[in-house]
């Protein structure tokens, strides 16, 4: 068995709202041999028709884009996302993720200063907006599926149809999203950009994302830790349930532990070294990531931290930047209170 990642003195102010929070709940809430019982449950995959059910979705989304009378089948391109899709949902998720990608209206971004042009690219400006394209899929799936089983969302939209026709999802609208890198000489010319998908957000935001190579480094990282990362990720998701659901907590804390996203947990986890795994136990595992996150985290400020060139799941976008919705303090906040709940 490998030896447990020595856990660090947690490094944070007395003032702070997470010490305050910590003292007021000290106590694990179970025994070891609880907890690898809870673990051997949560560790398991969701359904064992996932797979299954995503294609028939996707069948059924697409049988709705052909009504389109603006773009024809060889326009969009269909793109599973999501917990479902990267098998680390938890049972009671319901809603598989679609993106539906417009290939050629392309967002392209690059270097502060440095961004290409459209004529440097040779490409033309979209004769489409965002929010036009964005109707066009819902007026699709509305024919499709019914008014009443449709429902715009600030990023999706919502499909919810549960007779003959079953089916629950939610539908990205997308552009192509090329990010390009500095040049490579002073001429010009740069590498080929990894390609993802772009979105604006009813009030404005935009959002980007890399959901295939999310999905491509995900199993890639779960078939080299002996499909032990994606385990562990679903265990660490169902502790952040069961801890906002403990109603022992602080209701602060359970707020807190409420709003940390999944994707988050699916991140940091994904950035923990291979010697946190395959262990003898999947409890091991979980204690062995937690503390590995612990140590990084209590990192000296002034000397830097290695959690600054941590990147998400996709291996492209920075886990940690003013353009995420949520901060390191985030991260090291749930990681501390998930290590004094398991009381390790």
């Amino acid at each position: 068995m490998a030896a447990l990642f020595p856990p660090p003195q947690p490094i944070f102010s007395e003032s702070s709202a997470l010490a305050h929070a910590l003292r007021s709940y000290t106590s694990p809430s179970k025994s070891r041999e609880k907890w690898e019982r809870c673990f051997s449950d949560w560790q398991k995959p969701a359904k064992p028709t996932e797979e299954e059910e995503i294609g028939a979705t996707e069948r059924k989304i697409r049988k709705a884009l052909d009504r389109s009378c603006i773009f024809g089948r060889s326009d969009w391109r269909i793109i599973p996302q999501g917990s479902h899709h990267n098998n680390t949902n938890l049972r009671r998720d319901s809603d598989i993720d679609m993106c539906v990608c417009l290939k050629n209206v392309v967002y392209h971004d690059g270097p502060l200063g440095d961004i290409p042009t459209f004529e440097e690219l040779g490409r033309p400006i979209a004769n489409i907006t965002f929010d036009e394209f964005r109707a066009h899929l819902f007026d699709c799936l509305e024919a499709e599926f019914g008014q009443t089983a449709v429902t715009p969302g600030e990023k999706a939209i919502h499909i919810n149809k549960d007779d003959d026709v079953k089916i629950n999802a939610d539908v990205v609208p997308a552009f192509t999203y090329q990010l390009f890198g500095p040049r490579l000489t002073i001429f010009g010319g740069r590498e080929h950009p990894p390609e993802g998908i772009a979105l604006q957000t009813t009030t404005g935001q935009l959002l980007t994302n890399f959901p295939e190579q999310h999905y491509t480094m995900g199993c890639l990282k779960n078939d080299l830790v002996s499909r032990r990362y994606k385990r562990v990720v679903r265990i660490l998701k169902s502790l952040r349930e069961e801890m906002a659901n403990d109603g022992d907590l602080p209701i602060e804390t359970r707020l807190k532990l409420d709003d940390t996203a999944s994707f988050l947990i699916e991140c940091l986890v994904f950035n923990c070294p291979y010697e946190c795994f395959q262990n003898t136990s999947i409890y091991v595992d979980v204690v062995n990531c937690l503390n590995y996150l612990n140590s990084i985290f209590s990192q000296n400020r002034l000397l830097g931290s290695d959690f600054w060139d941590w990147k998400e799941v996709n291996g492209i976008k920075p886990l940690f930047s003013a353009n995420q919705v949520w901060t390191s303090e985030t991260a090291r906040d749930f990681v501390l209170r998930a290590k004094i709940y398991l009381g390790v």
